[in-house]
């Protein structure tokens, strides 16, 4: 294990969340559409950019018999709504531009001292807070765990996802900078907060693949491509779902209890945003059968 600690330049109040268990108070910023709009298991394909609260990016959801990967807006907690990804572009604003630190634990993220777009696994207030989700899906419908597998990365640098672990360490979930396609296993009725790391400013397509299996033992799937404009670019100007849809104007909005893949034994806190001193520990889990290499 190798272990880095946060940059010397970074001032702010430490607090551990020692049971590894996120827990914050939502922000309650009402969206385009309502409960009404996206009720009996309506999925909405308006165009829209999110730079604020919280989202569950993949979110797995059962339709019409079929496991679908999702996007589930719940920056309203009491007003979520299911949105196609391809119509959703996650602007990672100014606001989460971190400095990567002195340590070889960061050379994922680029050189030390250089920039990255930090997604943390805490909520920081101005930044959008994605995890991800299975709370939707029931052992009635799907055997045992889901596969959410990250299948491609398009963007101008690397993308890492990392759970902060205790003592400053941290678990390496997904990572673009040492090859694709990288799979884990989450359970039924997850929801997880994880940090994301981008690398270089710019716009990034970033395909998830859920996967599993029904009770007759069959196998159902669904692969999605989900855009992130990170940086000082502007997200309006960005064609969502790696250009597969048509151009259109895009509406524009901003801004809850977190379970990681593997529980940390607590979450560091500096000044507000997750700490980024972390020692890095990497696994890798491929379903039964399959050689995803």
């Amino acid at each position: 294990m190798r272990s880095v600690t946060r940059s010397a330049g970074v001032v702010g109040v430490l607090a551990l969340v020692a049971t590894g268990l996120v827990a914050v108070g939502a922000v309650a910023d009402g969206g385009p559409a309502s409960a009404a709009e996206a009720a009996a298991g309506d999925v909405l394909h308006e165009r829209i950019v999110i730079d604020d609260g919280h989202v569950d990016a993949i979110a797995g959801k059962m339709v019409s018999g079929k496991l679908r990967t999702l996007f589930k807006d719940s920056r309203n907690p009491a007003d979520d709504i299911w949105r196609e990804p391809s119509s959703v572009v996650l602007h990672v604003n100014p606001k989460a531009k971190e400095k990567v630190p002195a340590g070889r634990t960061y050379s994922f993220l680029g050189k030390a001292g250089s920039d990255f777009w930090l997604i943390p696994q805490v909520q920081k207030q101005g930044v959008v807070w994605a995890g991800w989700n299975t709370e939707a899906l029931g052992s009635g419908e799907l055997k045992g765990p889901v596969d959410m597998k990250l299948t491609k990365v398009d963007g101008p640098g690397p993308l890492a996802i990392w759970e902060t672990a205790g003592l400053g360490g941290a678990h390496v979930l997904y990572s673009s900078e040492d090859g694709l396609p990288d799979t884990r296993k989450v359970d039924l009725g997850v929801h997880a907060h994880a940090n994301w790391g981008f690398g270089a400013e710019g716009v990034y397509s970033v395909t998830f693949q859920l996967s599993g299996t029904l009770p007759n033992g069959r196998t159902t799937s669904d692969t999605r491509t989900y855009t992130f404009a990170v940086g000082d670019i502007d997200p309006g100007a960005v064609t969502p779902g790696g250009g597969d849809r048509p151009g259109g104007s895009l509406a524009h909005t901003g801004g809850a209890a977190a379970i990681p893949l593997a529980l940390s034994a607590g979450v560091l806190v500096l000044g507000g945003a997750a700490a980024v001193g972390i020692s890095r520990g990497r696994r890798r889990t491929a379903p039964a059968g399959k050689d995803h290499r």
